[in-house]
């Protein structure tokens, strides 16, 4: 019996982890782009990595479906943290 050693780990573009969200969210791109208030091309886009998405909309992502936005904007998890979105603005700016 031989012993093999698999180095070979898949990468997720960020258009790969937004499609994995939605879906396990259980939303069509439809669905998905109406809660969210964007276009569905503007959702079909995002997950075939045709164009850069906007912190705002990665926001929405992650509240919507409950992935934290750290892991949709880079694929790692914020070992330890909550699921936290960052807003432009504090509650304290003028």
């Amino acid at each position: 019996m031989t012993t093999e050693r698999y180095e070979r780990i898949p990468e997720f573009t960020q258009g790969d982890r937004l499609r994995k969200a939605r879906l396990i969210a259980g939303l069509t791109t439809r669905d998905f782009a109406e809660k969210i208030g964007v276009s569905q091309k503007s959702v079909n886009n995002a997950e075939n990595d045709t164009h850069e998405v906007r912190r705002i909309v990665l926001n929405a992502w992650s509240l919507a479906t409950g992935v934290p936005v750290e892991w949709l904007a880079s694929g790692k998890s914020g070992e330890g943290s909550m699921h936290t979105c960052e807003y432009p603005y504090s509650r304290g700016a003028a």
